[in-house]
């Protein structure tokens, strides 16, 4: 039974933490850690306070706040990590029950598994952080105030299979941590918000993985809030930086786990 290592980085919100840590207190695959990979070093107390609460291992780490350097916090989980898998998540997405079980059953199929998300809508959200409600029943999620047009998204129909492989997203996906090691983590040049998940997909891809959609299989709920402002100057950095990857074919990364010299 592989051991699953769930990371999630942190920053700030913590209403929206405490909701999505409870949320994996009603996984059924139950062979796994959670590491909280704080991109600031604010909320010991608070993650120390919280555990009360959680009946799963729960380890919690911090850098720095240097800016925002969501792949250096995942590096940070990947390497006290003990798990087979390395799954990932937001601070602000909830899970569903079967979330990491499904995750564990599909491990031997790929090197890469990337699931989607459903959108919660505003009032909604607002009730659920004002209560202790945890799990979701799809007759009210259907009539609250949540987008319609992807609601097909939120539901746990495990048996279908998709054959046109989704493209990573950030907020859900996982991948075999000796692969992870393969190409040496996540690329720490990548500061700020953009394209860090692409680069990972495109270094797997090169890197000669198999990647499978777990759509309808690992659902996420993912809370609303107004989205962020990204720094464009910085995205364009960015975009340098995975056209250059792309061009050269350099799946294993220089600033990733291990600190490379460049060639």
């Amino acid at each position: 039974m592989k051991k699953i290592s769930l990371i999630i980085p942190i920053y700030k919100k913590k209403e929206f933490i405490k909701v999505v840590l409870e949320s994996i207190n009603f996984q059924t695959y139950r062979n796994f850690e959670v590491i909280v990979a704080e991109d600031d070093n604010s909320l010991g107390k608070f993650i120390k306070d919280l555990q009360k609460n959680l009946n799963y291992k729960l380890i919690h780490i911090q850098q720095e706040d240097k800016g925002y350097r969501r792949n250096t916090a995942l590096n940070n989980g990947v390497r006290i990590s003990t798990g087979d898998l390395i799954v990932v998540i937001d601070q602000d997405c909830m899970i569903h029950p079967k979330f990491l079980e499904e995750y564990a059953k599909n491990y031997n199929k790929a090197d890469l598994f990337t699931g989607r998300r459903f959108n919660l809508g505003k009032k909604y959200s607002e009730k659920i952080l004002k209560t202790k409600q945890r799990r979701f029943n799809l007759i009210k999620l259907f009539i609250s105030d949540s987008p319609k047009k992807k609601f097909l998204d939120a539901i746990y129909v495990p048996w279908l299979s998709f054959k046109r492989n989704s493209r990573v997203l950030g907020s859900n996906f996982a991948i075999k941590k000796e692969f992870l090691e393969k190409i040496n983590g996540f690329n720490e040049d990548y500061i700020g918000y953009g394209l860090e998940d692409v680069d990972l997909e495109k270094r797997v891809e090169m890197a000669g993985g198999i990647r499978i959609s777990m759509k309808n299989k690992a659902i996420q709920y993912h809370l609303y809030h107004p989205e962020p402002q990204g720094n464009t100057d910085r995205y364009k950095l960015n975009k340098d930086i995975l056209d250059e990857t792309i061009k050269n074919r350099k799946y294993i990364c220089n600033n990733g786990l291990k600190k490379l010299e460049k060639r």
